[in-house]
């Protein structure tokens, strides 16, 4: 079952590579495995016998028909073997790697993590995260010191019986005060 959730990135350098531009079923193809591909570990499925969880760029597909019959929603006339020799022509190209079951096929995208970008955005988030809860921290220590520092000033402008202000210098009229 085609995913129809989500999204994947498309690197530009895929126009450049000659194996995933031969023709328009080889562009399907690739284009296929990086939309099934999952982003994120987590998805567990199992696999020859195990439960195993899915890394990011793998996925499984339960029978080869079930991925030709996908695809043949756009290229009809996509053959059987001819999608073979395009998953052995990615394999070989070292763009994918392939294990089998009997039941099903793990196929796994190599470098996925260098095309999608998932470290770069993963450490830009953290990145992120990290300073924003930094400047929390500082604006609450900063709030702390300033309602500290406003206490303190009126503290000090009361007397000691604390019935009155006791004006700052720059307010007193120094001339008008009596000689002593």
């Amino acid at each position: 079952m085609i995913k129809t959730n989500g999204y994947f990135q498309l690197h530009r350098s895929i126009f450049a590579n000659p194996v995933v531009t031969k023709d328009q079923d080889y562009f399907l193809v690739w284009i296929y495995i990086l939309a099934q591909a999952e982003y994120e570990e987590g998805k567990k499925v199992d696999f020859g016998g195990k439960t195993i969880t899915l890394k990011p760029g793998q996925f499984t597909i339960g029978v080869s028909r079930q991925m030709l019959d996908d695809l043949r929603r756009v290229q009809r006339n996509l053959s059987k073997d001819k999608l073979f020799r395009i998953l052995k022509r990615y394999e070989s190209e070292k763009q994918i790697a392939k294990r089998t079951d009997g039941r099903s096929t793990l196929i796994s995208v190599l470098n996925y993590e260098q095309y999608q970008n998932i470290a770069i955005e993963n450490a830009t988030e953290m990145q992120n995260e990290c300073k924003t809860s930094a400047k929390l921290v500082r604006t609450k220590e900063l709030n702390k010191i300033n309602k500290r520092n406003k206490r303190n000033k009126e503290d000090q402008s009361l007397d000691p019986e604390g019935s009155a202000p006791v004006p700052d210098e720059e307010e007193i009229d120094w001339e008008s005060l009596p000689d002593v």
